[in-house]
This record gives structure tokens, sequence and C-alpha cells, in this order.
């Protein structure tokens, strides 16, 4: 498999046109539309704390305007994937993934960046870490070379953080390096049994590392961009849009309103994320929503033209095999 590479499941266009008239269908019939929404990391992912019955109670149009389904996927390709069968309407999407399914047409009808959710490499706020053994020999980015490296998936935003780290530092990162792919909450464990040699970090499990105390930081995201970028972001099908427009409007409402009452409550939300997702609550609670968490910005819209910058660079760098034009696949008019 080419490194760079992520092939999106490619519906078609009968599977496209029953999902529109599905979408159709069920407001036309008179009931209430249901939104389905994938999410890749629990509580990280901001739209997954919708999935949290004590936070959608303060939701003002769930329940009268739409219904809501989540569902959690190992990567972001994965819930492209879901909605390109027909499976989800809108799902976290990150940098990376986003483009790739744009230029492939991996959606039939295509897709849509509505909101935001968080930027990576704030020089202020957490970054993704790659982390070797305390003791081991791999101390930089330089010393990855013919070494094996954990990544969630290919073709997602934290493997193009290495990939650009690897061309940074001369290594060649399709055939210099081994990547190999491994769910977020197994690659810590990965490491310290000797199966990769590093590996990448997402918030909550780079904190359960750090206080362990038993690894490394090789390089950071930082240390990868030189700037923060809009790293995670939620993204709908066209074909939802349409045939789901207010719902997925109300349902804008109501997450432009949630992300500001989360950091009002940051410490009772965490408690409620932790139950919920069933995670260790003081470890949640200890970097959640705070300068050591991601940086997000309040305001949830889309910065268009710093996600036009960043998948210009990835295609620039041969991560992407073309850079599509953003502005033609987001819109902030869903949040005021």
């Amino acid at each position: 498999m080419h490194l760079r590479k992520r092939d999106f499941l490619k519906s078609g266009a009968a599977i496209g046109a029953a999902s529109v008239a599905g979408c159709l269908g069920s407001i036309t019939g008179g009931e209430m539309p249901t939104l389905r929404m994938n999410y890749t990391v629990p509580a990280e992912n901001l739209i997954s704390l919708m999935a949290i019955p004590e936070i959608q109670s303060e939701f003002e149009n769930l329940g009268s305007a739409y219904e809501l389904e989540t569902n959690q996927n190992q990567s972001t390709p994965d819930s492209l994937n879901a909605m390109a069968s027909g499976e989800a309407d809108m799902a976290l999407l990150a940098y990376a993934s986003f483009p790739a399914a744009v230029s492939q047409d991996a959606v039939p009808g295509g897709i849509t960046a509505i909101a935001m959710d968080f930027y990576d490499a704030h020089e202020d706020y957490f970054r993704f870490p790659v982390m070797s053994m305390a003791d081991s020999d791999v101390t930089d980015a330089e010393d990855l070379e013919g070494r094996t490296i954990a990544v969630n998936a290919l073709g997602t935003g934290v493997h193009a953080i290495i990939y650009r780290m690897l061309e940074n530092v001369g290594i060649d990162p399709e055939n210099g390096v081994e990547f190999v792919e491994l769910p977020f909450p197994s690659i810590a464990s990965a490491i310290r049994e000797g199966r990769v040699d590093a590996g990448i970090f997402v918030a909550l499990f780079a904190a359960a590392v750090e206080a362990e105390g038993d690894m490394q930081t090789v390089f950071d995201s930082r240390d990868s961009w030189g700037q923060a970028y809009p790293f995670g972001f939620v993204a709908a099908s066209n074909d939802s849009l349409d045939g789901k427009e207010e719902a997925i409007r109300a349902w804008a409402s109501d997450y432009v309103s949630m992300v500001e009452r989360v950091y009002e409550n940051r410490e009772e939300t965490a408690r409620l994320a932790a139950e919920h997702f069933d995670l260790p609550e003081a470890l949640l609670s200890s970097y959640y929503l705070t300068e050591r968490d991601y940086y997000r910005p309040r305001d949830v819209g889309l910065d268009i033209e710093a996600l036009q910058f960043v998948t210009d660079e990835l295609a620039d760098m041969g991560f992407l095999e073309a850079s599509p034009t953003i502005s033609d696949h987001a819109t902030n008019e869903y949040t005021p």
C-alpha cells in the first residue's frame, strides 16, 4: 500500500440516490429527521459530547427539530467511508483526509465542512507528540530512519504530521520508515512491548503517558508545522445538507451553544465525559478544556483561508495528489 494514500469506499450512484430519497422522504413524510454523526476520539472531539444525555438535555432543538445518532470510528477515513456508504450524515474530519476525499469524489454528491472543532500546533496549547521509550536511542526525528512508527491510520492528520517532519529532516516518508496502523489506545502498549519504536499520541493518551513518566518526546507537531493550523472540523455530506437542511441548521445552533456552555462548565463537562465514555476522570480533568488541551476557539466558524494553506502544503509535499479549492467545499453559513 502506498504510504500516503487512503482510498475511500466509493458508493455507486444508486446508493447515493437512495440516500437522498431517504432523507427527503423522512421530511416530506412528516417524520423527524435523524442525523447520524461520527467521531473518532471520545471527549477529545467536541461533537462526541453531543452523545451525553445530560448535555443533550440542554439542547434547544434536539427532539423537536431533529434526532441524533452518534457512532465512534477508529479514524477519520473510516468516518468518510461511512458517509460514502450513506451510513453517516456528518463526521469529525481532519485537514488531511478531507481534501483527499474531495479530490477522489469519495462521497456521492460531495462533502462540505461546516463547523470548527480544534487547531493543532498552537504554541500555547497541546501539540501532538511522537514518543519513544525514555531509554530508547530514538531521541530526535533524524533517528526514525528505518524504524517503525505507530499511527491510528494512514492518510490521517496525525500521519501527515509525521510525514512532514520526516521530509523536514531528509527521511523518505514512504520508504525510510515503516508505519504501523494501531488504535490510539493501543499505541502506548505497542511501544512498551517493543512492537514499534515510536508512536503519535492524542491528548488523552499523551497525558496518561506523561503521568507514567516512562517515555520521551521525539518531536511534536509544532516542530513539524511551525505554526498553528486547523486540524479537526465537522463536515456533512451534500446529500444530507440538501435533504436535511433545517435539521442540520438546528444541530449547528445546538453545537454552537454547547461549545460555549462546556467551557463555562469545564469540571462538570469532564466528569460527564469521563462517566459516559468510561475514561479516567482525574486524568481527563487534569487537562481537558485548559491550555494543556487543544486550541479550540469558542467561535466555531471555519478559517477557510487557513484550511487552504494547509491543504496546499500537503499537496506540495506529496501527501495529497491534488489541492482542491477549499472555498468550494466549506461554508460558515450554518454557524452564525
